[in-house]
């Protein structure tokens, strides 16, 4: 038996000085020459005997003969115990924790044939999670149907606040035995079998991976792709961790769109990362604006002080700006997650000019039932917070740093801005500018309420949804 390929030619013409003859090897029924190659020494094959103990080999015995027969050719083919240990049978795997997972989300979709897709981490009080909230509503309200997946492995309290008529399911919490590959699969699988033509995710890192690792499929059955990005965050060593840091280059050449908050964002995109700015839409979010707001700042020395008390939010800047404004009283509303965190609330709650309170309801709920002169906000980097948003309709003055999209907000028309964000002394200089002319803080929050009315209303956000070209409006 003689097996002719290229790769022994070569082995037997440069290692054996073999020549092989085609001219002599002409098959004399006119079909392709088999080439005649010297045979390798029988004392080779006799070096490697098969084990007389290999009684039930994996390999069948038809294999295992052709293999003895190949091993005179060549040697490394021979059916050695060693050799042969290295076949196994193999079975096309099946998974069934990550079928079954699959299944039950089927099933919790309930043959809802959705328009979009919305992929999130979760849903819980935050700014990034209203505007998913708001990003469903005007879906709706355009008579578009709307699935949103939550991927994280983690309660969403804010589930009791999707808006009527669309769908939620938790895939972090229905596979929270799966591994992240697994979920992976699970979420492309959904998303290829659904009815959905638009695919929008919002801060979700598996929404991210499967955009990474499955773009090109979803495009090739005309999915559109877009996200959302905000701001860049940093963890607490200081290094750059943001979800376009991580995966915008990668992505790029899948996405139909990106949706920011701000205009200074996508600047600062294509600033980093050479991107095209005829991808990026500015989309200015929303508050509810159906009643007038009521100016309820007074004249007196309460400021307030309301977030999360990430690193992000910069408590430590609070803590020197109190120290710095003595007989200024400071109300501070949140709570601490990390031990970072609850060593800057201690270290607050120390403070003989600091009251600290715990979570809130919302911005209304803290500035219709206490009395305050106006809002502080010390945050380090942020899109456009609609805690600002929220404390104007509420009816307070604010003094805000100025970084990331806050000045696209608070200016010098519509409040204080402190342009030395890092800098606890420039804060305490324009909470007592504020102070002292009640006049001039009124006129700056009507200010702000009029910008409020004239770009962050529902109907604004939901024309810029719509005119987003291949988002909704097709």
């Amino acid at each position: 038996m003689q097996i002719i390929t290229f790769a022994h030619h070569t082995k037997l013409t440069f290692w054996h000085d073999h020549v092989i003859d085609f001219d002599s090897v002409a098959t004399q029924d006119g079909s392709a020459p088999i080439a005649q190659t010297t045979a390798v020494d029988p004392e080779v094959t006799s070096q490697f005997p098969l084990p007389a103990n290999l009684v039930k080999p994996v390999l069948p015995d038809w294999a295992v003969n052709e293999l003895r027969e190949l091993g005179k050719i060549e040697p490394q083919l021979y059916p050695t115990e060693e050799f042969i240990g290295k076949f196994h049978h193999w079975a096309t795997p099946v998974e069934r924790e990550s079928g079954d997972v699959f299944s039950v989300c089927i099933a919790a979709i309930d043959g809802y044939c959705p328009d979009i897709i919305i992929i999130v981490p979760w849903l819980t009080p935050g700014g990034a999670d209203r505007g998913v909230l708001h990003h469903v509503a005007a879906a709706l309200r355009l008579d578009k149907k709307v699935l949103v997946i939550a991927t994280v492995n983690a309660l969403s309290p804010w589930a009791n606040q999707m808006p009527l008529g669309a769908k939620f399911i938790e895939l972090g919490l229905l596979g929270s035995h799966l591994t992240e590959i697994q979920r992976l699969a699970v979420l492309t699988r959904i998303v290829l079998q659904s009815t959905a033509e638009v695919i929008h995710v919002i801060n979700s890192q598996l929404g991210w991976e499967m955009i990474q690792h499955h773009g090109k499929s979803l495009i090739a059955i005309d999915k559109k792709i877009f996200a959302s990005v905000f701001c860049d965050d940093y963890d607490y060593h200081g290094a750059l961790r943001s979800y376009p840091q991580m995966y915008l280059v990668e992505c790029w050449k899948f996405l139909s769109g990106l949706m920011c908050d701000t205009c200074w964002y996508p600047q600062d995109l294509q600033r980093q990362h050479g991107v095209s700015l005829e991808k990026i839409r500015t989309i200015y979010f929303p508050v509810r604006t159906e009643a007038l707001p009521v100016y309820k700042a007074v004249s007196n020395n309460n400021v307030l002080w309301a977030g999360r008390f990430a690193k992000q939010k910069r408590l430590d800047l609070l803590i020197e700006i109190a120290k710095i404004l003595p007989k200024i009283n400071f109300y501070v509303y949140g709570y601490a997650v990390h031990e970072h965190e609850r060593a800057m609330e201690d270290a607050l709650g120390q403070l003989p000019n600091v009251t600290v309170h715990g979570v809130f309801e919302s911005m209304d709920t803290l500035i219709s039932s206490n009395e305050y002169s106006l809002l502080l906000y010390t945050s380090a980097w942020d899109g456009l917070p609609l805690t600002l948003l929220d404390a104007t309709m509420a009816g307070l003055p604010i003094v805000a740093s100025a970084g990331g999209g806050v000045p696209e907000f608070i200016n010098q028309e519509t409040g204080y801005p402190v342009d030395d964000v890092d800098e606890p002394a420039a804060y305490a200089l324009r909470i007592n500018e504020a102070m002292a002319d009640d006049q001039a803080k009124r006129r700056k929050w009507d200010a702000a309420v009029e910008l409020i009315f004239s770009r962050h209303t529902v109907e604004h956000f939901t024309e810029k949804v719509n005119s987003f070209d291949g988002y909704i409006n097709k």
